[in-house]
């Protein structure tokens, strides 16, 4: 982690789901998702101004490690892996 913000998302992976809860308003944001290899594999900006949830189905993609990478337009980050 390295945003200063407080975290207004939970991801998750359920299967070959992985799962975005946006718990509350957020402006600005970039999700990219990395293969082990660095690639960038998939990529969408999203504002919400409610909480709901987000899927991407990974089964397009294979198995193995990836990074997830919320990046804010003010340039901090927050990223994790999964399996």
């Amino acid at each position: 982690r390295s945003a200063d913000k407080p975290l207004p998302f939970e991801a998750s992976i359920n299967g070959s789901t992985l799962i975005i809860d946006f718990l509350s308003m957020v402006e600005n944001v970039t999700v990219n998702l990395y293969n082990l290899q660095g690639d960038l594999v998939y990529q969408f900006s999203i504002q919400i101004a409610t909480p709901q949830q987000t899927t991407i189905s990974m089964d397009n993609y294979p198995r193995g490690s990836y990074t997830i990478d919320f990046s804010y337009s003010d340039g901090e980050s927050v990223y994790g892996n999964f399996n």
